[in-house]
């Protein structure tokens, strides 16, 4: 039997098979012949009040948590966001696998009280956009989403707003090289950590990120060469 994850008060909850019949189950959007679409490729979850939302494999999905429990649970609304077909040739020309080239949609943080900011892997080209909380209806124009949203859906990435600013840390370029704490999109000037200096971030793999009074922390794990003969140990 499977296991699957839910979403409970207290965050995600892994059950077992069995278990899982008594809990409502989400497993992708169905066709009109009654068959349901092959994996979420499931990126994030965000809860806010009694709206949940999930980002996915080229889909932004909303549910209302104040509905009464069902087999299934069905989006209240959802938006298709797939790559464009330059995006997906071109991304196939770098030399990535086609099932690598979808737009994954990595970043789904509030702005505001009624705005998301989502940000997608865009076949190796991210983009970002904004959505309306309520509809999921877009506003504005896409930006450009890098150093806001990896290239790659298997890099680890963070994101908030605080201030009216957005801090994000993932890999800023295609090639994975350059790991960045960026601050932008917001009224205070763009900021980032220095480029391709290891004194700053050494092989970063990006946690968690929180505001506290006056300050934005950043948790990550990376590569620490504390001594040449130790060779390379985890630090945190």
């Amino acid at each position: 039997s499977e296991d699957r994850e839910l979403c409970t008060c207290s965050g995600l909850t892994q059950i077992h098979g069995a278990d899982a019949r008594d809990y409502p189950t989400f497993l992708g959007l169905v066709s009109d012949n009654g068959s349901v679409s092959p994996g979420l490729d499931f990126q994030r979850m965000l809860r806010i009040n009694q709206t949940l939302y999930i980002s996915a494999r080229d889909y932004i999905y909303s549910f209302d948590l104040g509905r009464s429990p069902q087999d299934v649970l069905t989006p209240r609304s959802k938006v298709q966001w797939r790559t464009k077909a330059s995006d997906m040739q071109n991304c196939a020309m770098r030399g990535k696998h086609r099932d690598e080239c979808h737009n994954f949609i990595r970043v789904l943080v509030p702005r505001d009280d009624r705005t998301l900011l989502a940000c997608g892997t865009n076949a190796f080209n991210p983009i970002c956009r904004n959505y309306k909380m309520e509809s999921l209806l877009q506003e504005g124009e896409e930006v450009n989403g890098q150093a806001r949203c990896p290239f790659d859906t298997r890099q680890t990435n963070i994101a908030l707003f605080a201030d009216g600013n957005l801090y994000s840390a993932t890999m800023a370029d295609f090639l994975a090289s350059d790991a960045v704490i960026y601050r932008s999109l917001g009224p205070d000037p763009v900021l980032r950590t220095v480029k391709y200096d290891s004194k700053w971030l050494k092989e970063p793999h990006f946690v968690h990120v929180i505001e506290y009074g006056h300050f934005v922390y950043f948790f990550f794990r990376e590569i620490a060469i504390e001594y040449t003969f130790l060779g390379k140990v985890s630090a945190g």
